[in-house]
C-alpha cells in the first residue's frame, strides 16, 4: 500500500514539474468541453469575472465552451489553465476555427451545388 502511495506522489510531483516547466508556452485553446467538468458554477464564475473585466469574449454551445482571448496576462493564462485542469476541462479537438468561417455551412462546395449551374 505504501509502495502505490509513494508512486502517486512521484506522479503528482512529475506532473506539477512540468507544469511549471511549460508555464512559459502555456496557452488557450479556442474550444473545450465540459462534459467532465467537476465544478462547472466555480469555472463559469471564472469565465464571467474575465468577461466582465473585457480581458476574455466565451459563448456556450451545450457542453462545447468558446474562448477568444482578449487581453490576458500570461499570469492569468496559466491561472485559467490551472482552473481548466483542476475541473476536468478538456481542450476540444474536434473543433478548428475553420469550423466556422462560413458560419457552420459546410457544403459551401457540395458537387450539387456546381451541377446546378
Amino acid at each position: 500500500m505504501k509502495k502505490d502511495q509513494d508512486c502517486q506522489k512521484q506522479k503528482c510531483q512529475k506532473r506539477l514539474t512540468k507544469n511549471k516547466n511549460m508555464e512559459e508556452i502555456m496557452e488557450i485553446f479556442n474550444y473545450y468541453s465540459l462534459d467532465e467538468c467537476v465544478n462547472r458554477k466555480q469555472v463559469m464564475s471564472k469565465l464571467r469575472s474575465l468577461e466582465s473585466e473585457d480581458k476574455i469574449e466565451y459563448s456556450l454551445d451545450q457542453e462545447i465552451l468558446k474562448i477568444k482571448d482578449l487581453y490576458l496576462e500570461e499570469n492569468e493564462v496559466i491561472e485559467l489553465c490551472e482552473l481548466f485542469e483542476k475541473n476536468d476541462v478538456f481542450p476540444y479537438m474536434d473543433k478548428e476555427d475553420e469550423d466556422d468561417f462560413y458560419g457552420g455551412y459546410d457544403d459551401y462546395d457540395d458537387k450539387e451545388d456546381e451541377d446546378e449551374y
